[in-house]
């Protein structure tokens, strides 16, 4: 196929349009518990286990838990594999790339969709962690029918207003127009950082018109690891973008959690930080895991000379250069 680059290119089915999302919810909750990138990260997945334990004990309503993508990455272990396997399917999810591809092969790599200022390196690593993760996931009976299953979007009802959890953006399952380098009023020193200044950017008109489309209120996504938390107002309306970065991997500088994205009716008192947007409280949530198990777990399945240590140990030690500040956005004029 002329200019298919796997790790970059996205095969023609994960694009569903942001008319797919405008539909009634399948459930209803006064508390969404929404769990992107957990990555493989055993350790990660208890203190998640244990936030969604916490929220049951005080709710009055229901409470979901859902996981958006990408729960598998790391865990090239067979038994930690199948654990997460095991507990995620007790709750609800989503594909991302990931279980996509796990699902079939479509010849796509990682099925990143990554954009031109990603490194060519960061895309080869990615690829070749999807080569090895593959095979653990064939040994698995009935991982990919189980992946195949799951939907790639889903809509619940929270307090009255309509959700869409995503894993990429609003009309590709793999897209990145919600990456916090890419949502317009723009990061100037992130997308510096990154070497994405010539990048387009998502406008906060153009994200209105999406909201509009899929006829929700907050879009809950994931898939381009870094968080971002983007209320919008307009005459009449408000809405919101809120993306966790990632539940099994840190976040900001010398913070060594993961977040993941709590939306509810009544605040949490626990957020990292938070916005109120059309009645509901949008909030990232600390995942406190303990990093030194996890560090060395990391390393003995990814030994040095292999593709996820090269990708991910700097960041999994230490995180990325992003701090809190430029996560939580405000309002932006749409």
């Amino acid at each position: 196929m002329s200019g298919w680059e796997p790790g970059r290119s996205c095969p023609f089915d994960y694009r569903y349009g942001a008319e797919a999302l405008n539909r009634p919810p399948e459930a209803e909750a006064e508390t969404l518990l929404v769990v992107g990138g957990l990555y493989g990260n055993p350790e990660a997945l208890d203190a998640v286990l244990a936030l969604y334990r916490a929220e049951v004990r005080r709710a009055s309503g229901p409470v979901r838990l859902v996981f958006n993508g990408d729960c598998h990455w790391f865990d090239v272990d067979a038994a930690a594999f199948a654990r997460i396997n095991t507990a995620v399917a007790r709750h609800e999810a989503i594909q991302g790339n990931v279980e996509a591809e796990l699902a079939e092969a479509s010849g796509a790599g990682c099925g990143c969709g990554y954009p031109p200022y990603v490194s060519q390196a960061s895309v080869g690593c990615s690829n070749r962690i999807m080569a090895r993760l593959r095979r653990v996931a064939e040994a698995v009976p009935g991982a990919a029918e189980r992946f195949g299953a799951w939907p790639r979007h889903r809509i619940y009802a929270v307090g009255g207003r309509r959700v869409a959890v995503i894993h990429g953006d609003p009309d590709n399952l793999a897209g990145w127009r919600l990456a916090a380098e890419s949502l317009a009023p723009a990061d100037v020193a992130l997308r510096y950082a990154l070497g994405c200044t010539d990048d387009p950017l998502t406008t906060p008109q153009q994200v209105r018109h999406d909201l509009l489309r899929a006829g929700v209120s907050i879009f809950a996504s994931t898939h381009t690891c870094l968080p971002v938390l983007q209320g919008y107002r307009w005459p009449g309306g408000e809405g919101a973008v809120v993306n966790n970065g990632s539940a099994g991997m840190p976040n900001f500088w010398g913070d060594p959690r993961g977040l993941i994205t709590r939306i509810g009716v009544r605040p949490s008192g626990n957020a990292e930080y938070a916005l109120e947007v059309a009645g509901l409280h949008c909030e990232a949530l600390p995942v406190a895991f303990d990093r030194r198990r996890w560090l060395r777990r990391f390393e003995g399945w990814w030994p040095e000379g292999s593709p996820a240590r090269a990708a991910y140990h700097e960041r999994i030690r230490g995180g990325p250069q992003y701090q809190a500040a430029q996560a939580i956005r405000g309002f932006a004029v749409a």
